[in-house]
């Protein structure tokens, strides 16, 4: 194990290191690599950015980290068997051309099961500081995700979330205010052997005809190597994505990577790593 560990670790490090510029990313590897889907996945490597009701369905505590070239994220999570109520902590670090924020999240959820499956509702609270670069004025803004999750069995599973949820003030500049976004998503595991995902979400202020489709196929090689696939349609910016990657699950820790690739190459590829540690 530590070997696979060493050659994933040394080969993820160098690829991510080769390129410069790339695209703005707000998910983790796992989420990244399957086209940006995972708003319905019990997976909490990206649940504190994604949906936080996925964390009452996922009985463990776990530390992630996720880097790409603009952002560096950190997560802590706990449901484990000691915990009074499952429950995350968040932080994120944007730094671009345009602009850096730092963003802090306090995570809460709940779950009970039914005769239709297992019902979670989550909400995380946010608090982002951005200051746009070439100015010493600060904007803070505390917005809130709301996310429900509903899995009739554990094969299949149903995301709900609104995202960028204003919490004060919004007279805000254009280039630091944050609209609201809808997304809805299902996945689904085949026999233990591939997950499928697909996500479709919506932007406040934009047509109502233009979604982000995302689409996703996981593969699980063994019980601890897995590769991903996936697509996005983003019909706001005009833009599709490729996307693929690979993980490895281990009992100890977990190592994933991502790659993204637009189409008509506007905008550079992106490479991200995480890690994350159950504890």
């Amino acid at each position: 194990m530590k070997k696979i560990f060493i050659l994933l670790s040394v080969s993820i490090l160098f690829i991510s290191n080769t390129f410069a510029a790339q695209i703005p990313n707000t998910t983790g590897a796992v989420s990244s690599a399957t086209g940006g889907a995972g708003v319905s996945v019990v997976d909490v490597n990206d649940s504190a950015f994604l949906n936080p009701a996925v964390i009452p369905l996922y009985p463990r505590k776990q530390l992630s980290f996720s880097y790409s070239s603009e952002r560096f994220a950190v997560s802590m999570v706990d449901n484990g068997s000691d915990a009074l109520f499952p429950a995350g902590l968040g932080y994120e670090k944007y730094s671009n051309d345009a602009f850096k924020s730092n963003v802090y999240h306090l995570i809460l959820a709940y779950a009970f099961e039914t005769k239709t499956g297992n019902i979670s509702f989550g909400a995380d609270v946010n608090l982002n500081d951005m200051k746009l670069t070439g100015s010493d004025t600060s904007y803070k803004q505390t917005r809130a995700t709301a996310g429900f999750l509903w899995q009739p069995t554990k094969a299949l599973s149903f995301g709900l979330t609104q995202k960028n949820i204003a919490l004060n003030d919004t007279d805000l500049p254009d280039a630091v205010d944050h609209v609201a976004i809808t997304t809805a998503g299902l996945a689904y595991v085949y026999q233990n052997f591939a997950q499928l995902r697909f996500d479709m979400e919506s932007i406040e202020k934009q047509p109502s005809d233009r979604y982000i489709y995302k689409f996703g196929l996981e593969t699980y090689i063994n019980d601890w190597i897995i590769t991903r696939f996936g697509y996005r349609n983003d019909n706001v910016l005009s833009q599709n994505f490729t996307t693929l990657g690979v993980g490895f699950a281990g009992p100890q820790f977990q190592l994933h990577y991502a790659y993204q690739s637009e189409a008509k190459s506007t905008v550079d590829p992106l490479h991200i790593i995480d890690l994350s540690v159950p504890f």
